[in-house]
């Protein structure tokens, strides 16, 4: 069997994806499942015009999933503004729900003061998302994807 550390081996001492491995994971998986997938979706929250990563629609045309792509450490901002990306999508579609997903990359920065760590799924940043975002590790991404 396969495992992710085949698919993704260790940098910096520690298996994970880039952020455009976990766009193409995103992408593909996506299209294997009959769907269209777009990137840079656009919305728009209190007014002002915002993107969410990635969508995928049916083939009526209306959004399914929704994924925001976050870096190992990000800033709070960050996870209030993916919250609030992901209400104005919802506000717009009631049905069918949309499932949102925050995905975490887990490339290494330094950390900087004030950031926190998805990686370690923090309490503090789980409080930031509505109950109805998965925030999902890189790791657990394929898994996760799967039909």
């Amino acid at each position: 069997m396969t495992q992710f550390s085949d698919l993704f081996p260790s940098r910096h001492g520690q298996t994970g994806m880039t952020l455009v491995e976990v766009g193409e994971v995103i992408r593909r998986t996506g299209y294997a499942m009959g769907l269209e997938v777009i990137a840079e979706y656009p919305v728009a929250v209190d007014g002002k015009r915002g993107k969410i990563d990635w969508v995928w629609r049916n083939a009526s045309g209306k959004v399914v999933r929704a994924f925001e792509v976050e870096g190992t450490d990000a800033p709070p901002v960050s996870i209030t503004n993916d919250a609030a990306k992901f209400n104005a999508l919802r506000a717009l579609q009631a049905r069918p729900a949309v499932a949102c997903t925050v995905v975490a990359y887990s490339v290494r920065f330094k950390a900087h003061a004030g950031w926190e760590s998805l990686s370690d799924e923090t309490v503090r940043i789980k409080q930031k998302l509505p109950k109805s975002v998965r925030l999902v590790k890189d790791s657990e991404l394929v898994a996760y994807l799967a039909p």
